[in-house]
Parts: C-alpha cells; structure tokens; sequence
C-alpha cells in the first residue's frame, strides 16, 4: 500500500525494573544477535534474563527474538548511528512498506547505564513521506525540521521499555567516559532466530574527530 502519511508515536509503555549490572560485568556480557529465547536465556547473562522474565507468552505465529550490543563510550561518541528512525519496519532491508506495519510487533528495550541515552519523541506526529519511501536520513531530517519544540523521553538504565515499528527514537552521544550495555527483545513474526554471539566490540560513531581520546 502506497501512504503520503505516517502517523508515528513514542514509547507506549514502562513494562518494569531491571537490576542494577556493574561496568565489569557489562564488559564480559556476550553480545547477542537475533538470539530465540532459549539461546537467549542460556548466553544474554542476568540482564537479558530478568528482562525476558516481565514479557508475555508470546502471540500465535510470534516469537521473541533478542538483539544486544556492548559499547566503551567516550564523550560525544554515540553507539549506534546517530539520527531520528524507527526499528525494523516491513521491508525497511530495502524499501519500507508502510501500510503493512504490524500492530502486534513490539519491541523492548533497555540500557545498562546512563553515559549514552536513548530518546523518543514523546508524542503523536504525522509525518509525509515522499513517492520513493526510502531516503537516506529522511525521517532524521523531517524530525530535525522541528527544531527544540517536540517533547522528547529520555530512557532510564535498568528500565524496560515498549516501544512499536513506528516509534520515533534516536540514540543520544554519550555524555561522559564508560561502558553500556543496550537490550532490545522483539515480538516479532518478521525476524527468524540466527542464535549468534558476535563478536567483541562494536562500532563508534563520532561527530567531531576531535572528541574522543
């Protein structure tokens, strides 16, 4: 289905607290790589499972499927790549199709420690989109038009979130030097388990060559 028009949203819900994890001991947690819940459970660490302890059974047809990634930050590095976007939308591989958004994906989240947040726009917000529905950048850009004057909800680590495929969020530059550990589970139908450990160390991203070290 053809849309000029997406309505997105921000988190729907805080499902619950998690336990506090030290810095040690997010630096030897196993980075995860759509892991089902048995693999999961077996090789996410404490964390992942307390977290898939506060989930539902999974719906008819779905299953949950986890991703985790451990980064060092240091100040102005962000982990992941900077900009307004939302999480596996249909086809978003290659062309989103958005009229076939699901209403039963969610998506949950948590992070470890607060040297780098995420942040979703905290409220409704109808967006258009052009005939070509995947550019580069351009929900970061049609967020950006609005300058300071969207409300915006910045996550607390050791808290678990529900967010769906069409919640605006963004991954802010860490604020000062340390280690985190980011948790998104997936009820999902799209994605198939591949139960891989990647491998030690994840991607930076940096703004200013000048930040870091």
């Amino acid at each position: 289905m053809s849309l000029s028009h997406v309505t997105f949203q921000g988190v729907t819900r805080l499902v619950g607290a998690l336990p506090s994890i030290t810095q040690d001991e997010v630096e030897q947690t196993r980075q995860l790589l759509q892991a089902d819940e048995t693999f999961a459970r077996e090789y996410g660490g404490p964390f992942v499972r307390h977290a898939l302890k506060q989930l539902p059974p999974a719906a008819a047809g779905y299953q949950y499927i986890t991703d985790t990634k451990v980064h060092m930050v240091m100040p102005g590095w962000y982990p992941g790549i900077p900009g307004w976007h939302v999480d596996f939308a249909p086809g978003w591989e290659d062309v989103v199709d958005w009229g076939r958004v699901d209403g039963l994906e969610r998506h949950y989240m948590a992070i470890s420690h607060g040297c780098s947040r995420t942040e979703f726009i905290d409220r409704i917000l109808t967006l258009p989109l052009p005939a070509v529905p995947r550019i580069n950048g351009l929900l970061s850009r049609l967020v950006s038009a609005y300058g300071d004057t969207l409300p915006k909800f910045v996550v607390v680590p050791c808290y678990l979130y529900e967010f769906t495929q069409l919640s605006l969020h963004q991954v802010m530059p860490a604020t000062h030097r340390g280690w985190r550990l980011f948790v998104r589970i997936s009820h999902t139908r799209l994605r198939t388990p591949l139960n891989k450990i990647r491998p030690n160390g994840s991607q930076v991203y940096i703004s200013d060559i000048h930040e870091g070290w």
